[in-house]
């Protein structure tokens, strides 16, 4: 399942890395990932339907300057992984006084 793949590349940039769901009590940096699609091929390879998935990691830090990092730290985990970049966009979260990002990445499996 390429979610664990994303989930260890993850890993290998901080040890804070969640499915879906950022937990309360954290620390920061932090990432969450969560399948957004799955496009299954109509073809087939060996007898194999190749998927393109949409998988969607969002970034959680406390300085717009470490979110840039982070950014930066994702993208060249994920270009390991035959993904490439569909989409990002940034956020400040009043509320909890956050830099967010989520990049959208396509990953065929």
């Amino acid at each position: 399942m390429i979610e664990i793949t994303v989930h260890d590349k993850l890993k290998e940039i901080s040890p804070n890395v969640y499915p879906m769901i950022l937990p309360l009590a954290t620390n920061f940096p932090a990432y969450t990932y969560d399948l957004i699609s799955i496009n299954t091929s109509e073809a087939t390879i060996n007898g194999v339907m190749p998927q393109n998935l949409r998988i969607q990691i969002s970034i959680y830090t406390k300085t717009y300057q470490q979110l840039k990092q982070e950014y930066t730290k994702v993208i060249s985990k994920m270009l390991t992984i035959k993904s490439y970049l569909l989409d990002a966009n940034e956020m400040y979260e009043n509320e909890t006084k956050l830099y967010s990002m989520n990049i959208d990445f396509s990953v065929r499996a």
